[in-house]
């Protein structure tokens, strides 16, 4: 199987995700100065990844097994940078155990302010997505 990668930058990806209705095709060309252009062929995938660099803002560094949590909603970092696990995985899986020793304790918080999560985003996924 062929597939291909583009990367973009954050202002082109807005655009295009800011376009009502989101556009069946969008045209790419390489940069190194060649103009012949092919067409996909029907089942090649294109990958778009953005380009941008490594930094921590409004981040959080979770094991593998915690962020799959974190992103059903079993596990929850508070406002105050403290660990929250739902008893609903012990109700739901009959399991998760090993994961309620983490709940209550206080996560580090990073140093520059500007790489510390936000609090806004924290409030916010503790009140729409934590199974509490």
């Amino acid at each position: 199987m062929n597939f291909y990668i583009g990367i973009t930058d954050q202002a082109w990806f807005d655009y295009l995700s800011s376009l009502s209705p989101p556009p069946d095709e969008v045209n790419f060309w390489q940069p190194s100065g060649k103009t012949t252009f092919r067409a996909l062929q029907p089942g090649e995938l294109f990958l778009f990844k953005l380009h941008s660099l490594n930094e921590g803002r409004n981040s959080i560094l979770l094991r593998s097994d915690k962020h799959k949590l974190f992103d059903k909603g079993y596990l929850t970092i508070t406002p105050k940078l403290h660990t929250e696990v739902s008893r609903r995985i012990k109700e739901e899986f009959d399991n998760g155990g090993y994961y309620f020793m983490f709940h209550g304790k206080k996560i580090n918080r990073p140093l520059q302010p500007v790489d510390q999560p936000s609090i806004e985003f924290l409030n916010w996924y503790n009140n729409k997505i934590f199974k509490a």
